[in-house]
């Protein structure tokens, strides 16, 4: 609030329009959603009770601008968060799959069946299942 209140005090630097569109700016940087909104909706419906209705109209744009714009960044960074949930389980998953063929082809090492026929089954490479074989 202290931000918005400063926004319109008399300043030779930018002009009330330019001020508004600033703090329209540092609101949209807050980072829990509910405030952030709040802060947007607190400003604009104050602002416009100091400027004209042309100046209203264009911060609007400002408005649909960055609504867009985070829109986009949101779901962007929801599809990079999903891809990388997806390659770590994707990674769990063959790491559990190759841990439960190891352990398919040690019980068959156990058992005396041929390197060839356990490559076959497992779907190891022979080199991974005679490694296998030096560890028991």
């Amino acid at each position: 609030m202290n931000l918005l209140f400063n926004c319109f005090m008399k300043s030779g630097i930018l002009e009330p329009e330019a001020r508004a569109i600033r703090l329209i700016k540092v609101a949209d940087t807050i980072q829990e959603p509910k405030t952030r909104e709040m802060a947007k909706a607190t400003t604009f419906g104050i602002i416009s009770k100091f400027l004209s209705p042309e100046q209203m109209l264009k911060l609007s744009e400002v408005f649909k601008k960055m609504d867009l714009l985070t829109a986009l960044f949101d779901k962007l960074l929801a599809e990079e968060v999903a891809e990388q949930v997806a390659e770590q389980v994707a990674k769990a998953v063959a790491k559990e799959v190759t841990k439960e063929k190891s352990e398919t082809a040690k019980r068959m090492l156990e058992n005396n069946v041929a390197i060839e026929l356990i490559a076959k089954v497992t779907k190891l490479s022979p080199d991974i299942i005679k490694s296998l074989q030096v560890q028991l």
